[in-house]
């Protein structure tokens, strides 16, 4: 099952950077690269630019390979390779996402993007806060400052805080995409900045007190 799951996800980034390829001669010559808080296109970039959004899925899916084979650290508890596992997979299907969002706008697609974006984004989030306690200390994913890699405890505890800030971030988007309203929008990315100092901090507090 787990070799059916991995072999799906590259085929998936394949025929993905394939359809991309595709795509590209029907692509006018500037497509969207950026959103707003508000998600609305605010930054254009030339079309070739879409090739490298293409092969982004493969190339995160080559470098977390990567990672599991040479890492100091390695990935051998099973329950650390599946949220590993779990975390590789959501992320390349973001990436896929993203990238065949700029696609479909680009060709004059109307999909209602404010509401679509602002949701996959916050799935994607509570995703990764609900697995992000079982994750392991590495150097590729995760809270990774001199604190949580110099101790398991710290980052134990540090990545434990960390799920509950990315649910509350997940939650806020979801009712953001659905709301459409500024000061959500706003709170949401108060939460983002603050929760990045705070973990932080929190991460440096513990060190401090356990050493």
């Amino acid at each position: 099952m787990k070799k059916i799951s991995k072999n799906m996800i590259w085929l998936l980034a394949i025929v993905s950077s394939i359809g991309t390829l595709f795509s590209y001669p029907k692509l006018p010559e500037q497509i969207p690269v950026h959103w707003n808080l508000r998600f609305e296109v605010d930054g254009w970039g030339k079309k070739g630019s879409i090739i490298g959004l293409g092969l982004l899925p493969l190339l995160i899916l080559i470098c977390f390979e990567l990672f599991a084979k040479f890492s100091t650290r390695k990935i051998s508890n099973e329950k650390h390779i599946k949220v590993y596992r779990i975390l590789e997979i959501a992320t390349v299907i973001l990436m896929i996402g993203l990238n065949w969002t700029s696609i479909i706008i680009a060709l004059g697609y109307n999909i209602n993007i404010s509401v679509i974006l602002p949701v996959v984004m916050g799935i994607f989030f509570i995703l990764i806060g609900n697995y992000m306690p079982a994750l392991k200390g590495n150097h590729f994913i995760g809270i990774r400052n001199p604190w949580t890699l110099n101790d398991e405890y710290v980052w134990r505890k540090t990545h434990k805080a960390g799920g509950y800030l990315f649910i509350i971030i997940g939650v806020f988007m979801i009712v953001m995409g659905f709301l459409k309203s500024d000061y959500i929008n706003k709170i949401v990315f108060i939460i983002m900045l603050s929760g990045i100092v705070a973990i932080n901090v929190y991460s440096y507090y513990i060190y401090r007190k356990r050493y």
